[in-house]
């Protein structure tokens, strides 16, 4: 522990004067490491006094006057979780003491028994490892938060607790895909940095439309990106919002293709498909996890974007069936395309209804 340059603050919740003055005498009387002593008679007090000031090591009675030791004992938890805890008492139970270490304190010291180089070294001790704990959850949580970036929540924690996730078969899913049209042609006049910068910032305004639909984006492939409803959480009225959501897209990219427009810059326009069904959805990869959905869904709603136009948002007949007497919305006839598999279907573009005032 490298504390030459740092005050140590500790808190001893100790009723006994006697004994606190000697915690106080063996921290003072040392000249490699200054100590802030402070000391509370309860556990209420002591409790108040956390709650107010950090410390970087609590001493902690177990019998205290308005706490007795199975009371405390079960303090240690909500003290340990953000400050190293050594238990200070007379019991010598076995059994107590494991429970205490148990329940998260870094260690536990006889007061008949103690003596001043211990005690100074289970102070250094239960530091380090508090920092070492802390750390340790630090990194945890980027790696969790690096995953759930990665993978629904839902099935990133099946993955942390089982190791695997199992394929799921859902009946009722929304998907969406979108597209820029010329990209190929229009990419050539970008520099590799404006490109991926240009593609960053519409895939991140994507990404802010999905949070605020509840939708989950699935992958992009180059300039496409894929997007679903209801899965792998339910969420109400679905193909509204994934229609929605798909409008919002669609006004971003048209304000940002003027803004470059008038700036003298390339842009590209887009195109939106929609289609609703049953997929079957689940994880694959070894080293680079991706959660992917599959199944006749998925390739009608591409077909959906690939005979749409640009600024538009196609819609398959599924989705007109679903939401032709929603008022929230207007349909526009894209007449009859074969579709592989299909044959002639029809589909339709969708939008906002405008809203009109009496």
């Amino acid at each position: 522990m490298d504390s030459k340059n740092k005050t140590i603050k500790v808190l001893a919740i100790e009723d006994d004067k006697l004994i606190a003055t000697i915690y106080q005498h063996y921290l003072q009387d040392n000249e490699l490491t200054s100590y802030d002593f402070h000391v509370e008679t309860t556990m209420d007090e002591g409790v108040k006094e956390l709650s107010k000031n950090n410390y970087d090591v609590v001493l902690l009675d177990l019998n205290l006057p308005d706490s007795n030791a199975e009371e405390t004992i079960s303090q240690i938890p909500l003290i340990s979780y953000t400050q190293p805890v050594i238990v200070m008492t007379a019991e010598t139970d076995e059994e107590v003491i494991l429970k205490t270490l148990h329940l998260g304190s870094q260690d536990y010291l006889i007061k008949s028994e103690l003596e001043k180089k211990s005690f100074l070294r289970s102070i250094g001790f239960a530091i380090e490892r508090n920092a070492l704990k802390a750390e340790i959850i630090r990194e945890r949580e980027r790696s969790d938060n690096l995953l759930k970036s990665i993978l629904p929540t839902k099935i990133a924690d099946e993955l942390k607790a089982e190791g695997i996730t199992k394929a799921r078969y859902y009946n009722d899913v929304s998907v969406m895909f979108i597209d820029f049209e010329n990209f190929t042609k229009l990419s050539s006049y970008f520099s590799p940095r404006e490109l991926v910068d240009e593609l960053h910032i519409c895939f991140c305004a994507f990404d802010d439309v999905m949070l605020k639909y509840d939708l989950e984006k699935i992958k992009t492939i180059g300039d496409s990106y894929m997007c679903a409803g209801n899965i792998p959480e339910d969420i109400i009225d679905h193909t509204s919002k994934i229609c929605l959501a798909g409008i919002d897209i669609q006004k971003f990219i048209s304000e940002r293709y003027l803004m470059k427009k008038k700036a003298n810059k390339p842009f590209w326009n887009a195109r939106v498909g929609i289609h609703v069904g049953p997929v079957v959805a689940g994880v694959v990869g070894r080293k680079k996890f991706m959660y992917d959905i599959w199944g006749d869904t998925v390739n009608i709603a591409s077909r959906m974007e690939k005979h749409g136009e640009a600024g538009k948002v196609a819609i398959s007949e599924s989705v007109y069936q679903k939401l032709k007497d929603n008022e929230m919305f207007q349909f526009e006839s894209n007449g009859e395309h074969k579709m592989k598999g299909m044959g002639l279907t029809a589909n339709y573009f969708i939008e906002k209804s405008e809203v009109r005032s009496v």
